[in-house]
């Protein structure tokens, strides 16, 4: 883990100095064989480089499917992204094919 602090001291420290209001996670292992479930599934799933999530910035945008994952690196911001978000969201309001 980059970060040395707990979970509790994190949150204090991002909601006194960034004002963030919204609820966090649980600081937990993105690699490794102690990685959490998600980050070992988004690994999986995300193509690049399917054993590691080199830093906190990657960004994993997965399909209302739940199969359906992309990821980005740190190189992308959330606004360069705007297409396949767009294009995400159009394919998930699309009616299911009658069978």
């Amino acid at each position: 883990m980059q970060e040395p602090q707990d979970s509790e001291r994190i949150e204090t420290c991002v909601r006194a100095k960034y004002s963030v209001n919204f609820p966090m996670l649980e600081k937990v292992n993105v690699n490794g064989a102690d990685a959490h479930p998600v980050f070992r599934w988004l690994r999986l799933k995300g193509g690049d480089d399917p054993q590691q999530i080199n830093w906190n910035f990657n960004m994993f945008l997965v399909g209302r499917d739940g199969e359906t994952c992309t990821r980005f690196g740190v190189q992308r911001t959330p606004s360069s992204i705007k297409t396949e978000l767009e294009e995400a969201l159009a394919a998930s309001a699309a009616p299911a094919a009658a069978m």
